[in-house]
């Protein structure tokens, strides 16, 4: 399926939501069918409302954990007005619920985890 399908979208949200749900971020209701699929609301808990970020472009995002930075590898001036900074960092204070190996696998690219 292609990235900017609807309904390739969908089955990803959809699939967040439920993982999400397990975690105790999000409620989910069971209010009806489609045919033979089950459709549900979900809405935040208290816990799910601790890490809400409306402020993140593109909607409604979790934010989490804090990013020390332990050493400053290479800084690079060669493109004119642009400085590149490579770093290396760990993160602190990251609950639980994103180290379930099914949530942190939606998000590719991330890193692993330790």
């Amino acid at each position: 399926m292609h990235y900017r399908d609807p309904i390739y979208i969908n089955n990803k949200l959809n699939e967040r939501l439920a993982l999400y749900a397990k975690e105790g971020l999000f409620t989910e209701e069971l209010v009806g069918h489609d045919g033979d699929k089950p459709l549900y609301r979900y809405n935040f808990t208290d816990e799910g409302r601790k890490y809400l970020d409306k402020k993140w472009w593109g909607g409604t995002n979790f934010c989490f954990g804090k990013v020390v930075v332990e050493k400053i590898d290479k800084v690079d001036d060669q493109m004119q007005g642009i400085r590149m900074v490579f770093f290396y960092y760990h993160m602190e204070n990251v609950p639980n619920w994103i180290k379930n190996k099914d949530i942190y696998s939606l998000y590719k690219g991330y890193g692993g985890l330790e």
